[in-house]
């Protein structure tokens, strides 16, 4: 799910026109070591829009990003407790073209 808080307007100022949105849900994570699954929840930050991005190579990164943190109590909890402060289980960095 998503949660738009706000964007830039201004074409002519750093970052551009840009959308800052919240992003927040249920993932099931899969480890790649183990193949266990669990019910994860996520909370992360997006943008879409602004100047463009590119690697120090030069290669266009696109224009959205998406940075989102599982938040549950703990791994191994039988019922995960959302919103755990400062833990943070799984990462996920998304660059979209």
């Amino acid at each position: 799910m998503q949660k738009r808080l706000g964007s830039w307007t201004n074409p002519n100022v750093y970052p551009g026109v840009q959308t800052l949105l919240f992003d927040f849900g249920w993932l099931d994570y899969r480890d790649g070591c183990t193949g266990a699954s669990t019910p994860e929840w996520f909370e992360g930050a997006e943008t879409i829009g602004g100047y463009p991005a590119f690697e120090f190579t030069g290669v266009n990164l696109g224009r959205q990003f998406e940075d989102i943190a599982s938040c549950n109590l703990a791994p191994s909890a039988p019922v995960p407790f959302i919103g755990a402060p400062h833990v943070v289980n799984y990462i996920l960095n998304l660059n979209m073209p």
